[in-house]
């Protein structure tokens, strides 16, 4: 992503634009902000959410609003008062679009690049969305200087299809998924370390076995082991400083994982309890389509319409159980411990 942030300070934009997807709480906010925060203050950046870009309008607001305020008024007749919000309905009264003034935008942007960075993008009305890449294109077509990077769901790789403009040639895209063993210990061991606080192997194993890597709950975990550090006056977190905080963690995650699971009632839920015990019997995830057999084939067995798979694999999408990275034929488990909070309460139910 700074590749693509320092080639549009260079003056030489790339073709693409950045996209960041993956499962929620494995670090998407915390990436934009840390590319936000590394771009000089010579460029104009502007950090949004879905909230501000409602309509295609608000597009052209917040590209416009990223300018100072003497090149905004410079691009508007000189009688019209200077509102960004009511610019689009300003400028056609006038007789004047958007689209005649990126040649302005341009020449400003290459002095002062634009960054626009979308948290959440995933949430984005589909027309907004395809405003939002063409006019990227168009202002890039006039040579401007602008790099837009996206972050969301797995859902935004799928939107361009949806949207009807392509998404893998028009995006330079990451995935962020789970942190592997060793960055897993990394994220707790380098910031205790600051501190004077060591941290025993064997505790490291068990916050990596309790965590999978997953970010969002290795951050739990860091804040938990802190204050229960400055309660025992302690410098060294080891199995029993683990235990003592591991209620707290279990509690906050069986709440986040119970949020995801109340989505699912009546047939759709006890559909999604069988198929999560399938795929914990079998080796390693199967392919979309071949989780989508697996839906396919229950919704028979319930006797209902097999059309609705489709629909189901896209539920598992959005509870953060299931995700696919480009390019990568298999599934990945967004969070492996829902699952065994899934059997658990499918048990308990059972019971």
């Amino acid at each position: 992503m700074m590749g693509l942030v320092n080639a549009a300070l260079a003056g030489k934009p790339r073709h693409q634009d950045g996209a960041i997807y993956g499962p929620r709480g494995c670090g998407k906010t915390a990436l934009l902000h840390t590319i936000k925060d590394r771009i000089p203050h010579t460029a104009r950046i502007t950090l949004l959410t879905p909230s501000d870009l409602k309509t295609e309008d608000d597009v052209e607001a917040h590209i416009l609003k990223s300018l100072d305020a003497g090149a905004l008024s410079r691009l508007l007749p000189d009688e019209t008062e200077v509102n960004v919000r009511v610019l689009k309905g300003v400028w056609k009264r006038q007789g004047i679009e958007f689209s005649d003034k990126r040649d302005e935008i341009a020449a400003h942007s290459r002095k002062h690049p634009f960054f626009l960075l979308l948290d959440e993008a995933h949430k984005l009305p589909l027309d907004v969305y395809e405003k939002l890449v063409h006019e990227s294109l168009a202002l890039r077509a006039a040579d401007a200087c602008v790099t837009f990077i996206l972050a969301g769901k797995p859902q935004l790789t799928s939107m361009g299809a949806r949207a009807g403009v392509s998404f893998s040639e028009r995006f330079l895209h990451k995935d962020i998924g789970l942190l592997g063993e060793e960055s897993a210990c990394e994220a707790l061991v380098v910031p205790f370390g600051r501190e004077g606080v060591s941290i025993s192997d064997e505790a490291l194993q068990l916050l990596y076995e309790d965590t999978h890597g997953y970010a969002y709950y290795l951050q739990l975990w860091g804040e938990g082991l802190w204050e229960c550090c400055r309660r025992l006056e302690t410098k060294h977190i080891d199995r029993d400083v683990v235990a003592s905080v591991q209620p707290m963690v279990r509690k906050e995650r069986d709440r986040a994982y119970q949020e995801r699971y109340s989505a699912w009632t009546g047939e759709d839920l006890h559909l999604f309890e069988c198929i999560n015990q399938r795929l914990r019997e079998t080796d390693g995830l199967p392919s979309k389509r071949g989780l989508e057999h697996m839906i396919e084939t229950e919704l028979k067995t319930q006797g209902r319409a097999s059309s609705g798979f489709s629909d189901i694999y896209q539920k598992m999408v959005e509870s953060d159980y299931v995700w696919q990275r480009i390019g990568d034929r298999t599934l990945t488990f967004c969070l492996p411990s829902f699952s065994d909070f899934i059997e658990r309460n499918r048990s308990d139910f059972a019971g």
